[in-house]
């Protein structure tokens, strides 16, 4: 039995086997070959997933890549219907990391319900941030834009409240778009449409879905590297925060710098050297 890790053995003489200790709401691949005295027979194999858990405890994190193509992504509830729906799409084009995504997509002029709605969590909605990433076939004006909010009862489209309506985006963002859900009721689920009454085809892929308590102290963003010579670089970000702790490593060594400011400058580097640069607020 395997679930995208080193499979597990299982012997038995009987023609059956119950596998326990199995993790809820994931996807597990089964195989069983006969054995023959000294030889053995090819593997047969087949796939299932486990009935979904009660909640999924945070952080949780989903790039689709372990979801089937073309249905509903486990433990996931989507509202739909012939010319507004949704599902996990297997296409590195419009991936922003490796293959799979979240399509949502509706027609023209349609004003069928669309809804996808995530899971349950362990943490109540009102403590929870949702991080993701996503982007448009088309930035026209007349194009459906994407909607983020949350339902309090997950088969009811029509409990649907939204909170954030986003930007028609071309291309993937340089970082995940950010939703706070510290407005919300204590018990909801996380959800998703798109607009109607578009004049054009509205077409949307999500994916690198993050959720996660919110944080006390909001990790900075937008790293940029610059300046860079034999034995020096800059280094600056964004963040609210006041104080920062920047650790920067050529793999055997880890060395630490603090700053007040948003920037800081690196002037003790070897010649030749491959670094990674850590910054953490404080």
């Amino acid at each position: 039995v395997q679930t995208c890790a080193l499979p597990i053995s299982y012997f038995t003489t009987e023609d059956m086997y119950v596998v326990e200790h199995l993790t809820p709401g994931t996807y597990y691949t089964a195989g069983v070959r006969a054995i023959c005295g000294n030889d053995t027979s090819q593997t047969v194999t087949t796939s299932f997933s486990t009935s979904c858990p009660a909640s999924y405890s945070v952080p949780y994190s989903n790039g689709m890549e372990d979801e089937p193509s073309y249905v509903t992504p486990l433990c996931w509830t989507i509202h739909q219907a012939s010319r507004a729906y949704s599902y996990t799409y297997d296409g590195a084009a419009w991936a922003y990391n490796s293959n799979k995504f979240l399509l949502m997509e509706r027609e023209v002029e349609n004003m069928d319900t669309l809804l996808v709605v995530m899971p349950a969590f362990s943490e109540p909605l009102n403590n929870l941030r949702l991080r993701f990433r996503y982007r448009t076939y088309s930035t026209a004006t007349t194009t459906p834009q994407l909607v983020v909010g949350y339902v309090t009862n997950r088969y009811d489209p029509a409990t649907f409240v939204p909170t954030d309506t986003l930007e028609r985006l071309s291309v993937y963002s340089d970082v995940p778009t950010q939703i706070l859900f510290d407005k919300a009721p204590r018990s909801g689920y996380i959800a998703f449409t798109l607009t109607t009454g578009n004049s054009e085809l509205g077409e949307y892929y999500l994916d690198d879905f993050v959720v996660d308590k919110i944080p006390d102290c909001y990790e900075p963003t937008e790293l940029v590297m610059s300046n860079v010579t034999s034995t020096s670089a800059s280094v600056s970000w964004t963040s609210d925060a006041s104080m920062f702790t920047i650790y920067y490593t050529d793999g055997t060594q880890v060395q630490t710098k603090v700053s007040t400011e948003n920037h800081i400058e690196l002037t003790d580097l070897t010649i030749n050297t491959q670094y990674t640069v850590y910054v953490m607020a404080m």
